[in-house]
């Protein structure tokens, strides 16, 4: 079992920016800005509820859970961008913020996979998620 970061209102930061992205790519549409405000646990509320989720507005490991969406060479949309988003911000830096996961977002997480001793695939799935979350700057 994966342990999770508990992120709430007033957060900022990377983790804040993955949720949203991840957020957005469930169609629950807020502008990523990197800052959990009452419109971002707004989202979340209703993304929990939708998911059958505890209602408190909190990214806690459940909604974590249900929320994180494999990605992998060939995905797009907001998921990847988030992605790429983090990658850029851990210094990632040929990471361009497109949506699409082309080979340069592949060989920057199989670099990140491998600098944090995964299974270095270029799929990123829960565990990948869950080190690119926990690794907050």
């Amino acid at each position: 079992m994966l342990r999770w970061p508990v992120v709430g209102l007033s957060a900022k930061g990377e983790r804040v920016w993955a949720i949203q992205y991840l957020l957005d790519a469930r169609g629950y549409r807020l502008k990523a800005d990197g800052v959990f405000s009452s419109s971002t646990r707004v989202s979340v509320t209703r993304f929990q509820k939708a998911a059958k989720l505890t209602r408190d507005g909190i990214v806690g490991p459940a909604t974590w859970n249900g929320l994180v969406l494999l990605v992998k060479f060939g995905s797009q949309g907001d998921a990847v961008s988030g992605l790429q988003h983090n990658l850029r911000a851990y210094g990632y830096t040929k990471v361009l913020i497109t949506g699409y996961f082309g080979p340069e977002t592949r060989d920057a997480v199989k670099a990140f996979q491998r600098a944090h001793k995964l299974k270095p695939d270029g799929i990123v799935g829960m565990k990948t998620w869950n080190v690119l979350v926990w690794n907050e700057k």
